[in-house]
């Protein structure tokens, strides 16, 4: 289970335990396909991944929410989207290629109007988590994956 963070007027998923969960998963399905790699290509793995925000109206709940002006009248979202595995030094050798890449994973939600503000308040936010993510380390067959790539 990944830990979700309560924040004002909605949650968030913490951006490198989601993509250590990512990361981790995708050996278990692709066992076969990376134990066949050579060395160089094993030492070369990186997850390509992508992010949006996107904004939305919706029908009022009378979600109890910490202010009184506030409402769920309105939706931001952050989401994450994993779209390929790839290897070599110039990501030329696609292992996977994801086959549903429309259907992004939520990582943070505020009940909020989007507005240019918000919006750039986001991409600081995320730009700022990226900086700070450290590659996963996965044991394949006694061979360490080291990867990790957002951008």
């Amino acid at each position: 289970m990944l830990p979700i963070s309560r924040i004002v007027n909605g949650n968030e998923y913490q951006l490198q335990p989601l993509m250590d969960f990512t990361v981790r998963r995708l050996p278990e399905y692709l066992e076969e396909v990376l134990i066949i790699l050579k060395e160089k290509e094993r030492d070369c793995l990186t997850i390509i991944n992508k992010w949006g925000c996107v904004g939305s109206q919706q029908s009022q709940f009378k979600q109890k929410l910490e202010s009184d002006i506030d409402s769920d009248l309105s939706i931001f979202q952050r989401y994450f989207v994993p779209l390929q595995l790839v290897s070599g030094d110039k990501n030329e050798k696609v292992l996977w290629n994801n086959p549903t890449p429309f259907s992004p994973r939520p990582i943070r939600f505020r009940f909020i109007k989007e507005t240019n503000d918000v919006t750039e308040e986001e991409i600081t936010h995320v730009k700022s988590a990226i900086t700070t993510l450290v590659p996963t380390e996965v044991d394949l067959g006694g061979k360490k994956l080291l990867s990790t790539n957002l951008s």
